[in-house]
């Protein structure tokens, strides 16, 4: 019983039920001594698909087969490159500040450590939008090119508080307790009057014996408690 492979496959291996064997350089195979029947012809190699076929001796031989090629498989796409960004917050003067937190794309990632620095793991390639928030001074914003920003320093400005003195006027002309937004500051002379130092820009109520007022520093810093 000749099987013949087209194109020629050298080294598949043949299985007739019991009888084995491997193609010839012609790509063909002959077993001898066939009982007629049907059995079940099998064909493998490690460059095509496995065939199969119930076949009946002697009617269906010689047989020819074509073998499929076996597609390569898919090339994979490389691994994701990650990367580390390193955020090191300072001052102006380049001291290093601790405690700052760090948001990335609006997420806190944590806050700076001793010496101002801190850790942003597992980035992907793009572009993100870097916050410095710390007590004390201005917040700070920066875009941020990953990778070609991966060693980022922040210099942090601080705060330069306007504080401003508060002329407090009681409307007659005597001692008495005042209240700045609830906190105690002093009494008026005998006058009726207190300046109150280093007081914010912002809004405040000031209160004594009764009397209060609401006003906004600088806009008001006399004020008649009326």
């Amino acid at each position: 019983m000749e099987v013949f492979t087209d194109p020629p496959v050298v080294g598949a291996t043949v299985t007739l039920n019991h009888f084995s064997g491997i193609t010839d350089s012609e790509g063909k195979i002959i077993f001898r001594n066939v009982l007629g029947g049907t059995y079940t012809l099998f064909i493998i190699h490690g460059d095509y698909e496995p065939w199969s076929k119930m076949v009946s001796v002697p009617e269906d031989f010689p047989i020819t087969v074509t073998l499929t090629k076996k597609l390569p498989p898919p090339e994979l796409p490389p691994p994701e490159e990650l990367f580390t960004v390193t955020v090191r917050t300072m001052t102006p003067e380049g001291y290093p500040i601790a405690g700052a937190e760090i948001f990335w794309d609006g997420i806190s990632r944590g806050v700076t450590v001793v010496g101002g620095y801190t850790y942003i793991y597992a980035v992907r390639r793009n572009i993100y939008t870097l916050k410095v928030v710390r007590s004390g001074f201005k917040d700070k914003t920066l875009t941020i090119r990953v990778p070609e920003q991966l060693d980022v320093s922040v210099a942090l400005v601080p705060v330069v508080l306007e504080l401003y003195t508060v002329r407090v006027i009681f409307p007659v002309p005597v001692q008495i307790d005042v209240y700045l937004n609830d906190k105690f500051v002093g009494k008026t002379n005998i006058y009726g009057i207190i300046d109150i130092p280093n007081v914010e820009r912002g809004v405040h109520t000031a209160r004594a014996g009764g009397y209060s007022k609401t006003f906004s520093v600088p806009e008001v810093t006399t004020v008649y408690l009326e």
